[in-house]
């Protein structure tokens, strides 16, 4: 039958198990990136650069040239640092939410004076 039918007991208990269905998976995925971490190198050189990000078993690299490489100054996320790839296929990585907003300041700066430097 119908849900109608089942009275409002159906949804008293529907409703708050829909919501913990959608609530604990994304807890468990916040403590697991806490406890095991969602780690996130970046190795950048004149030339060449690497970011390689790890997520529980899972493991992503990605390489190319510096020259390509640019940082974002978007206002919008404030919390994260954002590098542009701009080859072929444009790709963006956003990085730094677990820093603390001076360390966020001290990075941004360090990229930036980096990117400054290797334009020139």
């Amino acid at each position: 039958p119908p849900p109608s039918d089942y009275g409002c007991g159906y949804w008293l208990i529907f409703i708050p198990t829909a919501i913990l269905s959608a609530i604990i998976p994304l807890g468990l995925i916040f403590i697991l990136r806490k406890l095991r971490g969602d780690r996130i190198f970046i190795e950048i050189n004149r030339k060449t650069f690497q970011i390689h990000r790890s997520f529980l078993f899972f493991n992503f690299i990605f390489k190319g040239e510096t020259r390509y490489l640019t940082l974002s100054k978007k206002q919008e996320k404030l919390n994260l640092l954002t590098l542009l790839y701009h080859d072929i296929y444009p790709k963006q990585y956003e990085f730094g939410s677990w820093l603390r907003q001076g360390e966020r300041d001290w990075l941004q700066a360090e990229l930036t004076e980096f990117f400054d430097d290797i334009a020139k």
